[in-house]
């Protein structure tokens, strides 16, 4: 009855190994931008390294919190879409 979310400031790409290798609800990484198939170097959204994990973690536990008040019997678990 526990979620287990990955929080790391690596490329989302190696996060990804670790997630699937140990079944995680959730997991957060370093996201590039990609287009046409590309990755241009750009950030997309915060950089999960030092406070921005704080600031990602506050965020994670709002984000579940309303899902727990909106489903109240019946909790949501949290994916990452690939």
């Amino acid at each position: 009855g526990r979620t287990i979310v990955i929080l790391s400031g690596s490329l989302q790409v190696l996060v990804y190994l670790f997630h699937t290798y140990l079944e995680s609800d959730l997991m957060i990484g370093y996201e590039l931008e990609t287009v046409n198939g590309y990755i241009t170097g750009h950030q997309v959204g915060l950089n999960p390294h030092a406070e921005n994990k704080a600031v990602l973690v506050k965020e994670l536990n709002l984000t579940i919190a309303v899902c727990m008040q909106r489903w109240r019997s019946r909790p949501m678990v949290m994916r990452q879409s690939w």
